[in-house]
């Protein structure tokens, strides 16, 4: 599961970036695209390097399923400048 962790993470990292595909700007961006079955495959699909995409659908299946465990208020933002 780290791993998985892992490349979610970086995948929210890409994403503060201009030109997104799936823009992140604040907390309740990250809090839909973790709940949010479409926003997730798209945050994915333009993050993972070709190897990684292998397990795209595993992600998102793990995250559909804990997505009710997940409060907005857990959720953190931080700048990419701040990485």
């Amino acid at each position: 599961m780290s791993d998985y962790s892992f490349r979610v993470e970086s995948a929210f990292i890409k994403a503060k970036k201009e030109g997104s595909a799936v823009p992140i700007k604040n907390v309740e961006d990250i809090y839909n695209a973790l709940t949010d079955r479409e926003t997730l495959d798209k945050l994915l699909q333009q993050a993972l390097d070709e190897e990684q995409l292998e397990y795209k659908d595993e992600i998102v299946e793990l995250f559909m399923s804990i997505k009710d465990t997940i409060r907005m208020e857990e959720v953190a933002f931080h700048n990419p400048s701040d990485i």
